[in-house]
């Protein structure tokens, strides 16, 4: 881990980090036969009174493993963070889902990113190779359309370095996001700098599950939340405007935050307060 001038921190991820923090299970003991039907009948009770799909009412509550946690008797869940340098975080494990088609599941193992479009040396990176670049911990706040924000700490890599492995050409003047769920969005080529741009693996120390948008998700701040694409697997570089899912149905294809909600944000860090969950 080193520390930068800004104050953000950057490491490498391993695959070997990746897979302790994602995969790795424990084994329980097994049981005697009249304890195993004991506990069976005291989980059926249970289960019995969580209703409907078991979805717990306060999210924070829940913990969940992520995907290669999926089956496992015991899987190990890494720590959430929750807060950062002394400022609350939102929670990683929230329930509510805006997305266009529910959380998407995705093979690790036969996942690709692919950069595609105007560059030199067009690329399809395995979910490690993604992470083989340098990377960087920051503390952001999403913004959404509908008026509520949250904010947490993305650690992932500069969008910048995986596309200076492509090779950019010099008219591009557009990036375009593709997502595993046909969801669509774009960005000025100038944001990649001008935003820092990241493409970002895990949220306040925890691996992208389903519901958060697993393997990466793009922070975009100071853009509305339906710039955050998550899911991402191709990043098509052109020299045309393109207009989004919701762009094309009427969103503005800028989609800055409002300066009224930043200010209000900045005062609750410096005041070390919760984000607010409601529309602010």
């Amino acid at each position: 881990m080193e520390t930068m001038a800004d104050g953000s921190a950057r490491r490498r991820f391993t695959l070997r980090d990746e897979k302790r923090r994602i995969t790795t299970t424990e084994r329980l003991p097994v049981a005697a036969p009249s304890l195993v039907v004991l506990l069976a009948f005291a989980a059926a009770l249970l289960v019995g009174c969580a209703g409907g799909n078991g979805a717990e009412s306060n999210g924070s509550d829940s913990k969940k493993g992520s995907a290669g946690d999926a089956g496992s008797s015991a899987a190990v869940v890494a720590e959430e963070m929750t807060e950062y340098e002394g400022v609350p975080l939102s929670t990683f494990y929230r329930q509510y889902d805006n997305s266009i088609r529910g959380p998407q599941s995705v093979d690790l193992d036969e996942y690709r990113l692919e950069v595609t479009g105007l560059v030199e040396d067009p690329l399809s990176l395995t979910y490690e190779e993604v992470l083989a670049h340098e990377t960087q911990t920051r503390m952001a706040t999403l913004f959404c359309v509908e008026g509520w924000h949250e904010r947490l700490v993305f650690e992932g890599v500069r969008l910048a370095d995986v596309l200076t492995q492509a090779r950019p050409l010099e008219q591009v003047v557009t990036i375009v996001f593709h997502a595993v769920d046909d969801y669509t969005t774009s960005l000025p080529y100038e944001d990649v700098a001008r935003l820092d741009l990241t493409l970002a693996a895990r949220i306040n120390g925890i691996p992208l599950d389903e519901m958060r948008g697993m393997p990466f998700q793009l922070v975009a701040e100071g853009k509305q939340g339906y710039k955050w694409i998550k899911w991402l697997t191709r990043i098509e570089l052109s020299d045309e405007p393109y207009s989004g899912f919701w762009e094309r149905r009427g969103y503005s294809n800028e989609a800055d935050v409002q300066p009224g909600r930043i200010e209000r944000e900045r005062e609750l860090i410096e005041r070390r307060e919760p984000a607010s969950p409601t529309p602010d």
